[in-house]
């Protein structure tokens, strides 16, 4: 099994992929090959519909130490460095979830984050926080293409765990309306780094 690498980015201003600046497609395609190169794991790109601005790297790893060497080797602090003129990085979780099992295909997956009181303050939610989530429990196989879901392997983290589906359109806006105080959801939309700066 390789475990998921999950990691939240976000561009500085003026920068964008809607027009990308050619030295950023230049270090995402370096990425790309590198880090693949390393891990032996496609890198999968992803951007928050509500705000483009804000990027998700979803990626594999045989274990948390494989991954470590990397962050710590000369190719990947020399790419952040040159990364940093664009963008930082908010955010990086390991997740059990194994990435094999991750469909590459998805032009859409949705992400809720659950945080580490989730299981213990569900006892007190309210009536209507427990209907929206039996109502999101009710999805029929045809709404619902890949569901994955992963803890967090930081045992920091004290049990905050991940769900990734991908799957119609009406499923995605029954997901998005279940959100409470109890959990995060981000909709993602496919990038295909490689495709960044071509003409249509």
């Amino acid at each position: 099994m390789a475990i998921t690498e999950f990691a939240s980015l976000e561009l500085t201003a003026p920068y964008s992929l809607e027009d990308p600046h050619p030295l950023l497609v230049k270090l995402f395609a370096r990425l790309v090959h590198q880090q693949a190169a390393s891990s032996s794991h496609d890198l999968l790109f992803f951007t928050n519909t509500a705000a483009p601005s804000e990027i998700y790297l979803i990626t594999g790893w045989k274990d948390v130490p494989a991954h470590e060497k990397w962050i710590a080797s000369d190719q990947n602090q020399e790419l952040l460095v040159k990364f940093g003129r664009f963008l930082k990085v908010k955010d990086m979780v390991h997740l059990s979830l194994d990435y094999n099992t991750v469909p590459t295909d998805k032009q859409v997956i949705v992400c809720e984050k659950y945080g580490p009181w989730y299981e213990t303050e569900r006892l007190g939610e309210s009536e209507e926080d427990k209907k929206k989530e039996a109502e999101l429990q009710k999805g029929s196989q045809k709404q619902v293409e890949w569901v994955g879901a992963g803890r967090n392997l930081d045992p920091k983290a004290e049990g905050d765990f991940y769900k990734f589906t991908a799957c119609t359109e009406r499923w995605k806006d029954k997901i998005v309306a279940s959100a409470t105080k109890h959990k995060e959801v981000v909709v993602m939309k496919r990038v295909d780094v490689k495709e960044l700066g071509k003409k249509p």
